[in-house]
């Protein structure tokens, strides 16, 4: 089965990873599909806070290998506008930029490429990453508690 295959897989069906509680959730985010599961641990009853803090250390080591890559990979990618407007984006907010991408629901793989081709120190990527994702991930958990079936149904949809 190919990786998008695979990817595909987890997100539509999340109960393998459910059954290990935490560690179910730190492996789903390893894999990459991230924030969908949150609102299902969250109705099975796991502390939010727990649930977003192996959420975020599970999504930033993903997000990693992006940066690992980026940081060997050929320059030629880098000349699209919008890997030039990332850089731009990345050399004008520096670790903010990192942050506020990792906090919204928008995948971190292009900026994590870009920041290591442009050798963007790998402890600020990191830190960033992670309480990006932190502060996402207790958002997605509380808005949960507070509006559960609403985003489920949401969630479902983008699925279907």
């Amino acid at each position: 089965m190919g990786l998008y295959a695979t990817a595909a897989y987890i997100v539509v069906n999340p109960e393998p990873f459910v059954k290990l509680g935490y560690w179910g959730v730190f492996i789903f985010n390893l894999l990459g599909p991230g924030t969908i599961i949150i609102p299902i641990m969250v109705r099975e009853g796991l502390n939010v806070w727990y649930i977003a803090l192996v959420t975020a250390v599970g999504m930033t080591i993903n997000d990693s290998v992006s940066y690992v890559a980026g940081r060997f990979s050929a320059s030629g990618f880098y000349q699209s506008q919008r890997v030039v407007k990332m850089m731009q984006f990345l050399g004008k907010y520096d670790t903010l930029a990192i942050f506020l991408i990792a906090a919204i629901p928008f995948p971190l793989d292009l900026l994590a490429l870009v920041a290591g081709h442009a050798h963007f120190p790998f402890a600020r990527f990191a830190w960033a990453s992670l309480a990006g994702k932190l502060v996402r991930s207790v958002l997605v958990g509380y808005l949960t508690i507070w509006y559960g079936d609403q985003i489920l149904n949401l969630l479902q949809q983008t699925i279907n």
